[in-house]
């Protein structure tokens, strides 16, 4: 079993990648960083797991773009760790968040409803 979870955690770095890059292209677009996401320095991560597994079909603003959904191609564990990644990268001086897997479960079956 454990060497099953470092296997996927290996596996992860790319698909990680990927929806980072996708995740922050709106940002990078309007010359925001990734940074100074607000979802990134909240309490919790439920609306940075929100954007992530429903993307952003009309932005607040018009400069910022469109983000797709990963819900159908992301697995809960894969968006547990991504949502851990970006809040490590953008927000080193916030606590990491705990739980997070459980948020994105339960969020999942929210949406499901």
């Amino acid at each position: 079993m454990r060497r099953h979870r470092q296997a996927a955690r290996v596996s992860m770095k790319a698909p990680a990648r990927f929806a980072t890059r996708s995740a922050a292209r709106p940002c990078s677009a309007a010359g925001l960083p990734l940074a100074l996401n607000s979802n990134l320095h909240s309490a919790a991560p439920d609306n940075l797991i929100q954007v992530i597994l429903h993307g952003i079909a009309a932005p607040v603003s018009s400069d910022l773009g469109y983000m797709p959904g990963f819900k159908d191609s992301m697995t809960s564990d894969q968006v547990a760790e991504l949502v851990s990644y970006l809040r490590r990268q953008f927000a080193p001086d916030k606590a990491p968040w705990s739980g997070v897997r459980a948020a994105v479960d339960r969020l999942r079956r929210a949406s499901s409803n």
